[in-house]
């Protein structure tokens, strides 16, 4: 994106900053949804890195105008020298894109971008997708030390964005400034899904559906217990 010598931003639209290193499974998808409905109205930047569960045309999930830049240094594991590389490539992709609103996503990018970017950006928000402390199959030292970082980070000038009533819960703890806003599906996406006839079902036993991963954050043990 090109910026005039004398600073000046030409006059284009307003920018949104998208920043994840987890750009797979729902992050991924609520990127998609969330780019193509507002890229009529915003200029959208994602910086992300690639991970395994990235398909390997993202690009073409996305409306073409939608601009991207890899950060190698935003890995998901914790590396103390590629997170202070990621800090400083970040501050210069804010810098570079003058954005005017930043949405950090997931545990790591959510961390570093809102060191980084706090102080600096007015309009800077977060959304967790899913707390590192409450995974149920991290070690309980690990999920406490996951508790302390979110718990100071949560001190800088950023509101968090809650997907779900649960994770709304696990924010209030943290901060004030938590607001839900519930994941959202394209229902006009559905029509192309064909669900077998009524006729063609056994009167008696049901179906159960369900969209997502099959991991242990989905609690798919919830559907014995109903």
């Amino acid at each position: 994106m090109k910026v005039k010598k004398d600073g000046v931003r030409p006059n284009v639209a307003k920018r949104i900053l998208f920043v994840t290193e987890a750009f797979g499974g729902g992050v991924f998808t609520y990127l998609t949804e969330l780019s193509n409905q507002l890229v009529n109205d915003f200029d959208i930047c994602i910086a992300y890195n690639l991970r395994d569960q990235t398909p390997r045309d993202f690009e073409s999930f996305f409306d073409p105008r939608v601009h991207f830049i890899r950060v190698n240094s935003l890995t998901r594991s914790i590396s103390p020298s590629k997170d202070l590389r990621a800090f400083k490539d970040l501050k210069r992709i804010a810098e570079d894109y003058k954005p005017d609103i930043i949405h950090v996503h997931s545990s790591k990018a959510g961390v570093l971008g809102r060191l980084a970017f706090t102080g600096h950006y007015k309009k800077l928000y977060y959304t967790p997708h899913g707390y590192s402390f409450l995974m149920q199959d991290s070690f309980a030292l690990k999920r406490a030390l996951y508790w302390i970082i979110e718990k100071a980070v949560a001190l800088t000038h950023s509101t968090t964005i809650s997907c779900s009533p649960g994770e709304q819960l696990a924010s209030e703890k943290l901060t004030k400034r938590s607001v839900l806003i519930p994941n959202a599906i394209n229902t006009a996406a559905l029509d192309d899904i064909i669900i077998r006839s009524e006729s063609e079902r056994d009167k008696k036993k049901f179906s159960v559906f369900t969209i997502g991963r099959i991991d242990t954050q989905k609690n798919r043990l919830y559907v014995n217990w109903c």
